[in-house]
């Protein structure tokens, strides 16, 4: 159910979006834009319940490997390389929608660890890549 309306989601962005960068109309980006927002906060409740089930013990359905969940995954990614084309050659129609799709993707990425960290108790640490479990190295030499 999450996933295909994440993908109803993300469809209509894809169609509002680019409607409203070549007609220069914000409020069709920006539309899009929010939308597209709205399809990151759903990923970040079900990761936020994911944790929940993680922490209790109970047990979490695998990773998303159907073709609904790559078909998602693929559109979150046409969205935002799409963004930072229209970025480099865009103008201020197209800033406050780019600007709402770059400032959601990199608060959700964000989120994303600290969500996991302190609802699974999973230590986590922001890296150069993003987020890796974080393993204390153990104080002995080895030799």
């Amino acid at each position: 159910m999450r996933i295909k309306l994440q993908i109803i989601l993300l469809a209509a962005s894809t169609v509002f979006l680019p409607y409203g960068w070549i007609q220069r109309d914000p409020k069709f980006s920006v539309t899009g834009a929010c939308l597209y927002l709205t399809a990151l906060c759903i990923n970040l409740m079900y990761l936020g319940l994911t944790s929940k089930k993680f922490k209790e013990g109970k047990p979490t359905t695998p990773a998303d490997v159907t073709i609904f969940a790559r078909i998602a995954k693929w559109l979150e990614g046409i969205i935002v390389v799409a963004a930072l084309i229209v970025f480099v050659i865009g103008d201020e129609y197209t800033a406050v929608s780019v600007g709402i799709i770059w400032f959601g993707s990199v608060a959700a990425m964000f989120l994303s660890g600290i969500i996991i960290d302190f609802i699974a108790d999973i230590p986590m640490r922001w890296t150069h890549g993003g987020w890796k479990v974080y393993r204390p190295k153990s104080k002995t030499k080895r030799r």
